[in-house]
């Protein structure tokens, strides 16, 4: 499954989206840190200081991730802004904390193996309270 990851970010990310080579590590630190926190709600300076990377580029980024069916970004229900940022960001499927970190954050788990069985038949959005 590793495999796969790798195989996703370094030949089919890359290639549909014309990543340079050099910025891989940037898409598979964002799946490192996914896994060991908690579920990850988006605060755009934090997440940009953690990666290096300028806001604008990350969200490409993540956008190029939930393509590839690496993450689930969820958002919000509003629907009258044209760009709206992801609430959170969580890995698209449970398995792929057991490949990605050594003890991935429970609340993590349990978030993502909901959205992973909901969003095949359901639109998932964040709301901010409750959980």
């Amino acid at each position: 499954m590793l495999e796969v990851v790798n195989t996703t970010i370094e030949s089919d990310l890359a290639s549909l989206f014309n990543i340079n080579s050099d910025k891989l590590d940037t898409l598979k630190k964002i799946l490192y840190m996914l896994c060991s926190t908690t579920p990850y709600e988006i605060n755009k300076s934090k997440l940009s200081g953690e990666t290096g990377v300028a806001w604008a580029t990350l969200a490409k980024y993540l956008d190029y991730m939930n393509k590839g069916s690496l993450i689930h970004l969820v958002r919000g229900s509003k629907r009258h802004k044209t760009i709206q940022k992801p609430n959170k960001i969580l890995l698209n499927n449970p398995n792929l904390f057991y490949i990605l970190c050594a003890t991935p954050d429970i609340g993590s788990l349990r978030e993502s193996f909901f959205i992973s069985q909901v969003s095949t038949k359901h639109q998932v959005h964040y709301h901010d309270k409750g959980n």
